[in-house]
């Protein structure tokens, strides 16, 4: 008997469609009406958009019931993927176009942030993105060049939807501004040029301090099942666990019951390494920071602070790493608190009890996002102060700033000069060169440009070369066109090279040799200039080409 795939169950049909492109599956359901009915399911067809663009879960998981998901046309959402990731592909061919400056570049792009940051698209994008930048640049059929953008353009996409979030956050009433929701904010926004591929889900920390306060609930109920939190009603407790406190339901000695378990807890091995690492990102199964030491000190505390507002416990993070806990107090005397410090990752209680005589409507306020930030500058060590100065334009209530502020422009721009070769150029742009630098340390990297004699001003870069001449600035030549002179260090040939580890270097012709084997030069400009790695030598994209015609046709002639 012929078996035909007329002849399978619908479900063996559904398997095998998952496995095909979304034209095939559209081209497989228009040949008959079986098929088609196959294709008509809705179910299917949201299977096919989570599978293609898995981040738009976070968004439809958050915002929709089940009732809700039936009555969304997953056949359009994905129509409507499709034509935005040609929308991707367009963007990211506009942006390589050799006749496209800086400034167009950076319109387009501002473009596609404001229409993309605060919706589906977002998502659709964050996926799209990080499928081309995910490719292996030494792989065959890998565009550096769209990689590079892809990688530009992910960034910037991921600054707007945090600056959106951290708007909606300064919107937010006191009663609805978390700390932990703070911290992870402030984090995605200092680490959005560190690990692309890690996100730091406000989500997940949510659920993982709910989950510790259940935990902390359990075993303080079988140590002692009559502490008065277990006479209050889940109302109180839904409170709690969704709105900050601004007053302890507990005085002393109950406080320091609760206190006592989740010291337990928390440092229980399975916990507290989970703990430790929950704003702390890991790449590649490395054990790698991403915060800085004080600021773990800073997320270890407000640990501490969010358990005990989920229990009913009013606390602040003040200076110097200490957790103010507020007891039960009248209401007309001064509060009374106790203190958590942590200090090198052990936390020390100083159980006794003090006094704030200050108003105490003033310590019932509690920090805000921009507060918060002005005291702890120091402690968030800080590396990139572009990325500071941008959240203070945010935090300030200047949003529209952040589009001027972001930096388009790379750290070097090659300028179009000289596009004849003269006979005393040796090497063409793409070659993969090595060179002796500083102390005699060899580099390696490709040519990215030349000039026939010394003209590194007209270079314009935001960075500092690491090879030049010996005291180059005091260099001079009254005709360096037409110089004979053979120990005239100007009028030589010079290239632009772009070194491994990131670093730039302007030589001599001299000074440079041609790589004997294959190398691969790890500088984050590469695809700004080359669109392919062929192992001995990088293949100009077309706005270098461009400025390099002779050179192309060099290369050309090799190949």
């Amino acid at each position: 008997m012929k078996i035909t795939i007329m002849s399978l169950p619908n479900n063996m049909i559904v398997v095998i469609l998952m496995n095909l492109s979304i034209k095939d599956i559209v081209s497989f359901s228009s040949t008959c009406k079986k098929f088609r009915q196959i294709s008509w399911e809705n179910k299917f067809w949201a299977k096919i958009f989570y599978d293609n663009w898995p981040s738009t879960k976070k968004i439809y998981s958050t915002t929709i019931t089940n009732d809700d998901f039936c009555t969304i046309d997953f056949t359009n959402q994905v129509k409507e993927a499709v034509k935005f990731r040609k929308n991707i592909s367009s963007l990211l061919s506009q942006m390589s176009e050799a006749n496209l400056d800086d400034t167009n570049k950076r319109e387009i792009v501002v473009n596609f942030l404001c229409a993309t940051s605060r919706s589906v698209k977002y998502y659709i994008a964050v996926d799209e993105l990080r499928q081309i930048i995910s490719q292996s640049p030494r792989v065959f059929g890998c565009d550096l060049t769209q990689r590079y953008y892809s990688s530009h353009i992910y960034r910037q996409l991921k600054y707007f939807h945090i600056m959106y979030k951290l708007l909606e956050f300064t919107w937010e009433t006191k009663e609805q501004q978390f700390l932990e929701q703070m911290i992870s904010y402030l984090i995605q926004w200092f680490n959005v040029n560190i690990d692309i591929f890690n996100d730091i889900s406000y989500s997940h920390i949510k659920t993982t301090l709910d989950h510790l306060a259940e935990k902390v609930l359990q075993v303080l109920k079988e140590e002692d099942p009559s502490h008065p939190i277990f006479t209050r009603s889940k109302v109180f407790h839904d409170y709690w666990q969704n709105n900050n406190v601004f007053y302890t339901e507990w005085n002393h000695n109950e406080i320091l019951k609760i206190l006592t378990v989740i010291e337990k807890i928390v440092f229980l091995p399975s916990y507290f390494h989970k703990l430790n690492q929950l704003w702390v990102k890991t790449h590649k199964n490395e054990s790698g920071m991403v915060i800085s030491e004080g600021i773990q000190s800073i997320c270890f505390l407000t640990i501490y602070h969010s358990v005990l507002r989920r229990l009913g416990i009013y606390s602040v993070l003040i200076l110097k790493n200490v957790l103010q806990i507020f007891l039960k107090t009248e209401k007309k005397l001064p509060p009374e608190y106790i203190c958590v410090q942590l200090q090198k990752s052990q936390l020390s209680l100083m159980n006794f009890i003090r006094r704030d005589n200050r108003e105490k409507n003033h310590l019932m306020i509690n920090m805000t996002l921009i507060e918060y930030l002005k005291e702890r500058e120091q402690n968030l060590n800080i590396q990139d102060k572009g990325q500071l100065l941008l959240l203070w334009h945010i935090l300030e209530g200047n949003p529209a700033d952040i589009i001027d502020l972001l930096r388009w422009e790379c750290n070097l721009n090659i300028k179009k000069s000289e596009p004849e070769r003269s006979a005393e150029l040796k090497f063409v742009i793409g070659t993969i060169v090595t060179h002796k630098c500083n102390h005699y340390k060899t580099h390696f990297g490709v040519i990215a440009g030349w000039h026939h004699y010394f003209n590194f001003n007209s270079i314009k870069f935001g960075i500092s070369f690491q090879t030049l001449p010996d005291n180059y600035s005091k260099i001079s030549c009254k005709n360096v066109d037409n110089c004979i002179h053979s120990d005239c260090l100007l009028h030589k040939p010079y290239y632009i090279i772009l070194c491994e580890n990131n670093e730039y270097c302007y030589v001599q012709e001299d000074n440079i040799s041609i790589c004997s084997s294959t190398k691969w030069i790890n500088h984050d400009e590469i695809g700004r200039y080359f669109s392919r790695y062929e192992h001995t030598y990088y293949v100009p994209n077309e706005m270098l080409a461009r400025n390099y015609p002779c050179d192309i046709a060099k290369i050309n002639k090799r190949t």
